[in-house]
């Protein structure tokens, strides 16, 4: 095309009439990849006649004519087909990104099958699933390629798919859009908190299938909005507050992991690159987030901040709270750190509540993450002693009516806080989505008013580093 007009150029794809050798005819697919680039690919489709039939004599036909006047063919016995595959591979402006974002399925992964002997041999980019017809249920097979299928009596469809995400587009949410935000303040302080909320949406689906929630769904604005209430509200006072909406991963025990490190990460990564870019200006900062919002938070911290130590400079601390902080996590972030004691910043906070006499392998919260690392919000240290309800230091709940202090203890065996302070039936009948006496959803709520005091603290001892 003319390089000052390249709208105006054009793609030529020759292909021999039906009736002439090879006798194949082409698809044209359109394909946007993960590269910001369109591949335009066209591919030979051969037909299967059957021996005896019009076609199969159409077919020799061919074959005979082009032999004849050898053209392609350059003998008699030549056998060659002279068609080609094509792909026309065009990478695209940042405005033509843009247009075309909102435009075809999902991105996906291309798949190639050849024959092997009595199977077949798939080679794939991303992960392989299988199933047992096309609409699934689909079932992990391997990440590495190629994959030896085979021969069964039975059908089996394969696709490659992005790790996390079957079902969504790989493109994150735009968060220079303010409807895409639960929180944007106006800067008042001198710090800021960036906050991610856990699970907030209803999924419908009654089966195990892991699902990605749309940005807009109604129960996930309404159960952030909520969880926003009860825990962000303890930084009030302490700095600006941002919380993005991001799509959440609906609970499936299935692959959660990777699941989470997909679409969710990919927003909340989006929406703190937009943040840092466009809003913090410069600002010291706290993470702050529970459940999934923390395991989200937690590989924010192992990957972008990681790879933006100037960003990782500014924060102040990090509530990884709900989720477990493992010492395996740790030693592979040699960058980060846990909190030892209540003054030290640029640190990670993180504990998992529960009643003492819950059993191990009954919290599920555990059970996906592992035994983690445990400070006590109240006394704000790493050791195994008992904070009661009456120590002078104990600040109090944001649930007076139902538990006006709670306790706290390490048990470090276990990785988790023990409360023995609450009503184990009662706050099994205010929070039933838990085991009896997991105290996930109060883990902010138990602690209100101490983790509020902790992060005035901790802003204090940072301003007073770094004037």
């Amino acid at each position: 095309p003319d390089p000052n007009h390249p709208e105006n150029g054009f793609w030529e794809v020759e292909t021999a009439s039906l009736r002439d050798f090879p006798q194949e005819f082409r698809t044209f697919e359109i394909l946007r990849n993960t590269d910001n680039s369109i591949s335009i690919r066209a591919t030979d489709i051969d037909p299967e006649e059957t021996p005896g039939s019009p076609a199969d004599k159409s077919r020799g036909y061919a074959v005979g004519a082009a032999r004849i006047f050898m053209t392609p063919c350059t003998s008699l016995g030549d056998t060659n087909s002279y068609a080609h595959n094509a792909e026309l591979l065009k990478l695209l402006t940042p405005a033509m990104q843009t247009v075309m974002a909102g435009y075809g399925g999902p991105l996906g992964h291309q798949v190639a099958v050849d024959g092997a002997g009595t199977g077949a041999t798939i080679n794939f980019l991303g992960e392989l699933q299988s199933a047992n017809n096309v609409f699934g249920l689909w079932n992990d097979v391997t990440n590495t390629s190629p994959y030896t299928a085979p021969a069964t009596n039975a059908a089996t469809f394969y696709r490659a798919y992005e790790s996390g995400n079957p079902q969504s587009a790989a493109i994150a949410t735009d968060y220079s859009d303010a409807g895409h935000w639960l929180a944007l303040p106006n800067t008042t302080a001198g710090v800021d908190v960036f906050y991610l909320y856990p699970t907030a949406w209803q999924d419908t689906n009654t089966d195990s299938n892991p699902r990605i929630c749309a940005i807009d769904n109604p129960s996930m604005l309404a159960g952030a909005a909520a969880a926003y209430a009860r825990q962000a509200t303890v930084f009030n006072g302490v700095g600006n507050i941002y919380a993005p909406y991001y799509r959440q991963d609906n609970l499936s025990a299935s692959n959660r992991e990777a699941v989470i490190a997909g679409i969710p990460t990919l927003d909340a990564t989006a929406a703190f690159d937009y943040y840092i870019q466009h809003l913090n200006m410069g600002r010291p900062f706290i993470l702050a987030g529970h459940s999934q919002g923390s395991d989200v938070l937690s590989n924010l911290l192992s990957d972008y901040l990681k790879a933006h130590p100037d960003v990782l400079s500014r924060m102040i601390a990090a509530y990884v709270i709900g989720f477990s902080i493992t010492p395996e996590y740790m030693s592979n972030n040699p960058h980060l750190k846990f909190a030892a004691g209540p003054d030290d910043t640029g640190v990670i906070i993180s504990y998992n509540t529960e009643a003492p006499d819950v059993q191990t392998g009954v919290n599920p919260v555990l059970s996906t993450t592992g035994i983690g690392l445990v400070i006590n919000p109240i006394s704000w240290s790493t050791n195994e002693v008992l904070v009661a309800t009456n120590e002078v230091g104990n600040l109090g709940t944001s649930i007076p009516q139902f538990l006006p202090f709670a306790d706290a203890q390490i048990d470090n065996v276990k990785g988790v806080l023990v409360c023995a302070a609450a009503n184990e039936d009662l706050m099994h009948g205010l929070a039933p989505g838990m085991p009896r006496g997991v105290y996930h959803s109060f883990d902010y709520l138990f602690y209100y008013y101490n983790l509020r005091a902790n992060a005035a603290n901790r802003v204090a001892k940072f301003l007073a580093a770094h004037p």
